[in-house]
């Protein structure tokens, strides 16, 4: 059969294949009930004017279908759908094309006299179902597919108080695959139920951003799933996130911004009305930043948001219940950034790298102590730690924060010191260890710097307003060293303070006091910059030899092939304190990943809870468990709070119980040897005169760090 209709605004014409209908014997007797069957094969609408596909079915059923007509009911056992399909399309005006080949509802009036009929449908099923989506809206026009869509809904009646059944999958775009099932009442809009979405392309969002922003979704990978539970009064989620190969770019010169390779929020959980985000554990992989100061000392970052119409946020008012965010544990590691400085003189470009570390408890809604520990390499041989505590919530009320930069090369950052100091730097180290703490909006900053060997370059053009030669010579210790407090105070709730006229301050003092020495012992007498080459330094537990200890090594390489008599004996050492804990911590580490195949866990700190607690089990006396377990509850009600004492205390009992004998110290101890011995003999001509010596117990140095010591002899 066919169906020509021109009233709707865009006439159209319908196709229907082998329409069918059966049913029982029909009696003028209404309380008999009539069994009836229908099925069609494949219905098809397009367009009247250029026979465009609107939408098609491969084919239809209604089964079981039983009406009482004296009742006014009709019972269906089920009613198919298979292969539907649909195009849509959004206009320019936002108007749905298809809804043109529909007529215009009519006009509200009194129902009719007779009573409505009841009706219960056992189940609608949609089998291979497929949707067109094109939206012309945005500049640039968005295309999304939907197919393989499988649905089913069971248990549908007149009666909406009832529950329905539903299941629901598809693929998106040809590569996300989305999936639901639950139940729903549809009085009231009540609804709970479980959901899969895997790999959807959030660049899909991209042009309806555009408008507001310069950032641009390139690339990514999202999946989540989970539980939810939604009425319209409250509504909850739970689950888990993924975000996968994120890149966003600057649309006006196509530079990277960010990405990631990988964030995992595990759980994660949503409420509402009390509009609150919570994850247990948020890790961040392979985290990349890009920050630019342009020519106009404008950071990049700042200038993203495109400009709104003037009336745009006239009528936003502050919420009265803002969102808020809890986050139990965040871990970052294998991340990176760069940052450049177009605006001086020469310019300036430094990189950040191997990022790694922990947050834990953070919040912006509760009262809470944040604690920081993160670790990352600057540039080719520097390193970054930063540890303490803060309340996210209010960080003026509370922060106490240390900030440590070592070995950080002072020749990169010219273009600052020609800026504010007029002269270039030609060599130095730096080695910054500031200590911030802010109670109640009081500031108090107790800041070390050290200057190592550092060599003043060429006065700039015009002259210096500092006369930075003198000063060094006056501040210059014996050995060559620039050893300085810098104090720092104000009050961060003054209008008036200005951090960034404090570390303008510190900068200007540091530079003042810059000095340059003559090199003692061999460094000097070579032009080696270094005043301890006498040992290596390693981490607790550790053989890898950290980049500071790389370049070390490498003028050491310089040192021998200056004085071909000479030949370096190795010993390598150990601590009986940083090493035994170090190298037990691993132990536990690796026990506890034999446990969990899937855990991905490096360091004590990070393994979850439930595992330690099961390990503990093992290991500690029950008593002695649920006296420690009972007392960090009374002392910790708060979650975050008692789950990070309770796991560090389970750890103080956890790692001293790991076994481990001297010879595994010893062995610590020539690895040690031979990593220094292997990076110093890739040099030709070296083989022969490096000596791995007996191993030796050291002590630690204050900052932790294990020397193995170095002994230049001639053989």
């Amino acid at each position: 059969a066919e169906w020509t209709d021109h009233v709707p605004k865009a006439p159209y014409r319908a196709t229907l294949s082998n329409a069918r209908i059966e049913t029982g014997a029909i009696d003028s007797d209404a309380a008999k009930p009539l069994p009836l069957f229908a099925s069609t094969d494949q219905i098809a609408v397009s367009r009247l004017g250029d026979g465009v596909a609107v939408a098609s079915l491969g084919s239809f059923r209604a089964e079981g279908v039983v009406l009482d007509r004296e009742g006014r009911h009709a019972e269906v056992e089920k009613v198919s759908f298979h292969a539907p399909r649909i195009a849509l399309k959004r206009l320019k005006d936002g108007s749905i094309d298809a809804m043109r080949h529909l007529y215009a509802a009519p006009a509200k009036g009194e129902s009719g006299a007779s009573a409505p009929w009841g009706y219960h449908v056992g189940e609608i099923g949609i089998e291979e179902g497929a949707v067109a989506f094109a939206d012309e809206v945005p500049r640039r026009n968005v295309s999304v597919s939907l197919d393989r869509l499988n649905l089913s809904l069971r248990g549908l009646e007149d009666d909406a108080a009832k529950k329905n059944l539903f299941s629901i999958e598809g693929r998106l775009n040809e590569k996300g695959m989305i999936s639901a099932r639950g139940e729903i009442v549809r009085s009231g809009m009540r609804s709970r139920g479980s959901f899969d979405v895997r790999h959807i392309d959030p660049s899909l969002a991209d042009p309806y951003i555009e408008p507001a922003t310069y950032a641009s979704l390139r690339r990514g990978d999202l999946s989540v799933a989970g539980e939810y539970v939604y009425a319209p009064s409250r509504a909850a989620v739970k689950g888990k996130l993924s975000l996968r190969d994120w890149v966003v770019n600057d649309s006006r010169d196509d530079s990277v911004l960010l990405g990631w390779n990988g964030i995992g929020a595990t759980p994660f959980s949503y409420a509402y009305p009390d509009n609150r985000l919570k994850i247990n554990q948020l890790a961040i992989d392979g985290l990349y930043t890009n920050a630019l100061i342009d020519a106009n000392k404008v950071l990049n970052y700042s200038t993203l948001a495109k400009k709104a119409p003037a009336d745009a946020n006239a009528s936003v008012k502050p919420s009265d219940n803002p969102f808020g965010v809890e986050i139990v544990k965040l871990l970052v590691r294998n991340s990176s950034a760069t940052f450049s400085d177009l605006s001086l003189p020469l310019p300036f470009k430094t990189y950040i790298h191997d990022l790694e570390g922990s947050v834990m408890g953070i919040s912006t809604v509760k009262d809470v102590t944040t604690f920081v520990r993160l670790r990352g390499g600057v540039d080719q041989y520097g390193l970054a730690r930063i540890d303490g505590s803060l309340n996210t919530a209010a960080p003026k009320k509370f922060t106490d924060m240390n900030v440590v930069f070592e070995n950080l090369e002072l020749p990169r950052y010219t273009p600052y010191s020609l800026q504010f100091l007029g002269y270039k730097i030609a060599g130095g180290r730096l080695f910054l260890d500031l200590g911030y703490k802010i109670d109640q909006g009081a500031l108090k900053g107790e800041n070390q710097v050290v200057i190592r060997q550092i060599e003043l370059g060429e006065e700039k053009e015009g002259g210096s307003p500092w006369p930075l030669r003198l000063v060094v010579a006056l501040l210059e210790d014996s050995e060559g060293v620039i050893d300085i407090d810098l104090p720092v105070q104000g009050n961060v709730n003054d209008p008036e303070f200005k951090y960034g006229k404090v570390v303008w301050q510190v900068i200007t003092n540091l530079f003042t006091k810059a000095v340059t020495a003559p090199f003692r012992l061999l460094g000097s007498l070579l032009g080696i910059e270094d005043d301890s080459l006498e040992s290596v330094d390693f981490e607790g537990g550790s053989a890898a030899l950290l980049p500071p200890q790389r370049e070390k090594l490498d003028k050491i390489v310089t040192l021998l092939h200056k004085r071909p008599k000479l030949s370096l004996e190795v010993y390598g050492g150990w601590d009986d304190k940083e090493d035994v804990y170090a190298l037990k911590a691993e132990k536990l580490v690796a026990q506890a990943r034999q446990r969990d195949k899937k855990l991905q866990a490096d360091t004590p700190d990070a393994l979850p809870l439930d595992l330690l607690e099961e390990l503990a089990r093992e290991s500690l006396d029950k008593k002695e468990r649920k006296a420690l377990q009972e007392a960090m509850e009374k002392q910790y009600p708060e979650e975050a709070a008692y789950a990070r004492h309770y796991g560090a205390a389970l750890l103080e009992r956890l790692i001293p119980l790991q076994p481990l004998g001297e010879a595994e110290l010893q062995t610590l101890a020539t690895r040690r040897a031979e990593a220094i011995r292997t990076h110093l003999v890739a040099s030709p001509g070296l083989e022969s005169r490096v000596i791995v010596k007996a191993a030796e117990k050291g002590e630690a140095k204050a900052s932790k760090e294990v020397p193995v010591r170095l002994n230049v002899v001639v053989p």
